[in-house]
C-alpha cells in the first residue's frame, strides 16, 4: 500500500507522536462544536491548545534527554513571544484567556517539532497532505450544493468563510508538494490529491488564495527545476507578467472589496501614527478602529467610501495589525525574525516556501485567526537549520516544571471551555424562561468572565431585552473598551433612550450613523427622538434625507423606513 512508505524505517516511539500529530492536525483542521457560541473556530483554539499539551508531554516522556538547540531564530522568537506576553499584562486590559494560552502553546508545539527526527518529516509532510485533501473535498461538496451552508459563501470548508478554507490549504500546500517531489518514485496519487487541493481553493473565490498558491508554485519551480534548463533566466520576465496579471484579474473580479480595504488601511495608518510605538494593546484594533472610521466619515461626509462601509474587526493585514495592537517594536520584532532566518538560509527549503506563503497570505487577510496556520509556522521554524549558538538541556527537575507549567495551562483552559459551554447553553437552548433565573446566570458568569467581548455585547443585550437599561449601559459601556462598533452603539442608544438620556442617546445615534453611513436605522431612530423631545426642523430634515438616501442592498425594512418617512413629511407639511 502507498500510504506505507512514508512510514517505513520509523521506531514504535515516532510512530506514536506522529499519530498523535495526525489526530491533532485533523481536530484543528475540522473540530466544530454547537455548545459553543461560537461553533467553527473556538473549538480549533482549544484543540490547538489541547493538542500543543499532549504533543509536548509525549515528547517529554519518549525522549529521556530533550536537548534543545538555541540558534538566532530561536532567540528572536521567543523574544517576540515574550513581549507579547509583557505587553499584553502591562498596556492591554483583561484579555480573552485562549490567546494567552495559544501564545504560550506555539513555543509547546515548536519544541515538539524541534525533537523530532529527520526521518519522521515526510511521514508529517504526508499527514499534512492528507488532512489539506480531505479538507479541499469538504469544500468541494459544499461547492455542489449537496448540502446546505449558512451565510453568503459556497464554499468554506469547516470554516466560517472562504479566507479560513484557502489559507489553512495554501500553507500547507508547500508541504505536500514536499511528497509530490520526491525523488526517485512516482506520486500519481499524491499529485491527484495536490491538484484537487489547487483547484478547491481557486473554486473557493479566494483572491489572496490564487495569489500565494501561484507564489509557492513559482518559488518552488524555481528553486527545483530552472537549473536544469539553459534559458533560465528569459523565465523571470514572463512569470511577473503572469503574476501581473493575475493580481490584477482576482483583483477586478471584486473592484468593491478591493477599494474598501485601501479604506480599512488608510483608517489602520491613521492609527499608528496616534500611537506608533507601543500601540493600543491586544484587542486595541476591535476597541478602536470604529471610532476612527466614524471620525472620517464625519468630516467626509460625501465620499465614495460611505457606501462601502461595514463593522470591521480586522484591517485585513497581519503586519497593520500587528503594528496597531502591539506598536512598531512588535513589527521590527518580526522583520528582525524575518531577516535571520534569510541571512541564516543558505537554500530554499518547504519550509522557507510556507513561511513566505503565510507571508503573502498575510498582507491581504487574517491566516493567524485560524491555528492551523500556527501549527504549520511553528513546524516551518522547527525544520529550518540555521547555525546553533548555543543549547540547553532539559533534566528531570525542567521536566517537572515543564509538566507543572503544563497543569496550570490545563486548568485554565478547562475553566474556559466550562465557561463558553455555560454561556452556549445560556444563549443556544433558551431553557431559562424565568426572567429572574436567566438574570442569575448571566450574572454569575459575567463573574467568572473569560475575557471574550462577545460575552459582554451578549449579556449587554439581554439586560436591555428584559428592560434592565441601566446595568445593561454599564455592561455595555464595559465592551466598548474590548469590542465598540455599530451594533454596540446601536445597543447602547437604545438604553439611553428607555431611561430618557436623551443627550446620550443621540450621541450613539450618530456615532453608530458615523460608523456606517449607508446604514437607515440610526437616522431612522433619530428621526424619532427629535421628534419626542420636540425638535422638529431636525427630524424633518433627517426624514428628507431618508428618503432620498441612496440604498446599498435593498430589504422590506428599508423600503418601509423610507415609506413612513415619506408619511412623516407630508403630515408635518
Amino acid at each position: 500500500m502507498f500510504i506505507n512508505k512514508y512510514f517505513v524505517g520509523i521506531n514504535k516511539k515516532d510512530i506514536v507522536l506522529n499519530i498523535t500529530i495526525a489526530f491533532v492536525l485533523f481536530c484543528i483542521m475540522f473540530l466544530s462544536f454547537k455548545g459553543f457560541v461560537e461553533v467553527n473556530i473556538l473549538p480549533k483554539w482549544y484543540a490547538f491548545v489541547a493538542g500543543g499539551i499532549v504533543c509536548f508531554l509525549i515528547t517529554l516522556f519518549v525522549i529521556k534527554e530533550i536537548i534543545i538547540s538555541l540558534d538566532k531564530i530561536v532567540i528572536m522568537t521567543i523574544v517576540f513571544i515574550y513581549y507579547l506576553l509583557i505587553h499584553t499584562c502591562l498596556i492591554s486590559l483583561e484579555q480573552n484567556r485562549i490567546y494567552v494560552l495559544s501564545v504560550i502553546v506555539f513555543i509547546l508545539f515548536y519544541l515538539s517539532f524541534k525533537q523530532l527526527p529527520i526521518g519522521s518529516h515526510q511521514s508529517i509532510n504526508f499527514i499534512i497532505l492528507c488532512v489539506c485533501f480531505i479538507q479541499a473535498c469538504f469544500g468541494l461538496i459544499q461547492c455542489m450544493e449537496v448540502f446546505y451552508i449558512y451565510g453568503s459563501f459556497n464554499l468554506v470548508g469547516s470554516f466560517d468563510n472562504p479566507a479560513g478554507f484557502s489559507a489553512c490549504l495554501s500553507t500547507g500546500i508547500p508541504f505536500c508538494l514536499s511528497v509530490v517531489s520526491k525523488k526517485g518514485e512516482k506520486h500519481y496519487i499524491e499529485l491527484f490529491l495536490l491538484t484537487i487541493i489547487v483547484i478547491s481553493i481557486i473554486l473557493s473565490g479566494s483572491r489572496t488564495g490564487v495569489i500565494t498558491v501561484f507564489a509557492i508554485f513559482v518559488v518552488y519551480f524555481k528553486d527545483e527545476y530552472c537549473s536544469i534548463l539553459v534559458n533560465r533566466k528569459k523565465l523571470i520576465l514572463p512569470l511577473f507578467l503572469i503574476l501581473f496579471i493575475i493580481i490584477m484579474g482576482v483583483l477586478i473580479l471584486k473592484i468593491d472589496s478591493v477599494i474598501g480595504r485601501f479604506f480599512i488601511w488608510k483608517n489602520s495608518y491613521i492609527m499608528i501614527l496616534n500611537k506608533p510605538i507601543f500601540g493600543y494593546g491586544t484587542g486595541g484594533f476591535m476597541s478602536n478602529y470604529m471610532l476612527y472610521q466614524a471620525d472620517y466619515f464625519q468630516k467626509n461626509s460625501n465620499t465614495l467610501y460611505s457606501m462601502l462601509a461595514d463593522n470591521v474587526i480586522h484591517p485585513f493585514n497581519e503586519y497593520l495589525f500587528l503594528t496597531i495592537e502591539y506598536g512598531i517594536i512588535g513589527l521590527i520584532l518580526v522583520i528582525l525574525i524575518l531577516l535571520v532566518i534569510i541571512k541564516s538560509s543558505r537554500r530554499i527549503t518547504i519550509s522557507h516556501i510556507c513561511l513566505l506563503s503565510v507571508g503573502i497570505f498575510a498582507c491581504f487577510s487574517f491566516p493567524f485567526r485560524y491555528p492551523f496556520v500556527l501549527v504549520l509556522l511553528a513546524y516551518s521554524l522547527a525544520n529550518i537549520k540555521t547555525k546553533e549558538v548555543f543549547s540547553i538541556s532539559i533534566n528531570v527537575l525542567g521536566k517537572v516544571v515543564s509538566i507543572m507549567l503544563i497543569g496550570i495551562i490545563s486548568v485554565v483552559l478547562v475553566n474556559d471551555i466550562r465557561f463558553e459551554r455555560l454561556w452556549g447553553n445560556l444563549v443556544q437552548k433558551n431553557k431559562f424562561r424565568n426572567k429572574e433565573l436567566l438574570l442569575n446566570s448571566y450574572e454569575k458568569l459575567y463573574f467568572e468572565w473569560n475575557g471574550d467581548p462577545a460575552f459582554l455585547y451578549n449579556y449587554g443585550a439581554i439586560l436591555n431585552r428584559v428592560e434592565s437599561y441601566e446595568i445593561s449601559n454599564i455592561i455595555l459601556n464595559k465592551c466598548t473598551h474590548y469590542w465598540n462598533d455599530y451594533d454596540v452603539q446601536l445597543l447602547l442608544a437604545d438604553c439611553y433612550l428607555q431611561k430618557e438620556k436623551f443627550e446620550k442617546a443621540e450621541e450613539c445615534f450618530v456615532l453608530a450613523s458615523n460608523m456606517c453611513p449607508n446604514r437607515f436605522i440610526p437616522l431612522y431612530q433619530l428621526v424619532h427622538l427629535y421628534d419626542r423631545i420636540g425638535q422638529k426642523e431636525k427630524a424633518y430634515n433627517l426624514a428628507e434625507k431618508i428618503i432620498h438616501k441612496k440604498v446599498k442592498i435593498s430589504s422590506f425594512k428599508v423600503q418601509r423606513i423610507k415609506n413612513e418617512m415619506i408619511e412623516y413629511v407630508q403630515k408635518g407639511l
